[in-house]
């Protein structure tokens, strides 16, 4: 399933790259709440969003945090690196650290992909996908 995958991803990334991670998961969550196709983009832009942070962030720690939000699931990445002044980074044509692959796959599944960040107080990728009801 989605968290099982998700579990095991975030143990070996901590145990490979010496960053500590965790996982929040919400009360209630069910295998089945996600469509197939989307559980596997999210996990994909999940994982594309800890490659941004072990390659830029210069973290310690990152955070995973699954929330339901009505007919949408929501996962944050946080991580308590360097940041940057996300202000800056342009969408679409042009974007930095994968911003793109993650903004184009969660668009694949009707999601999106809002990026939080500001200098020396870390990153926040928050992203949205629809869930069954």
């Amino acid at each position: 399933g989605f968290l099982a995958g998700l579990q095991q991803y975030l143990h070996r990334f901590s145990e490979v790259y010496g960053l500590r991670t965790e996982l929040v998961e919400p009360p209630g969550w069910e295998e089945n709440l996600l469509e197939p196709t989307v559980a596997v983009q999210l996990l994909r832009i999940i994982q594309e969003a800890l490659t941004n942070v072990r390659t830029h962030a210069r973290a310690t720690r990152v955070q995973v945090v699954i929330g339901l939000n009505g007919p949408r699931a929501q996962v944050t990445v946080q991580d308590d690196g360097i940041g940057f002044d996300s202000a800056l980074v342009p969408e679409g044509p042009g974007q930095k650290y994968g911003l793109s692959f993650l903004r184009e796959r969660a668009a694949e599944v009707g999601g999106n992909v809002t990026i939080l960040s500001n200098p020396e107080k870390g990153t926040h990728i928050v992203v949205n996908v629809p869930r069954k009801l």
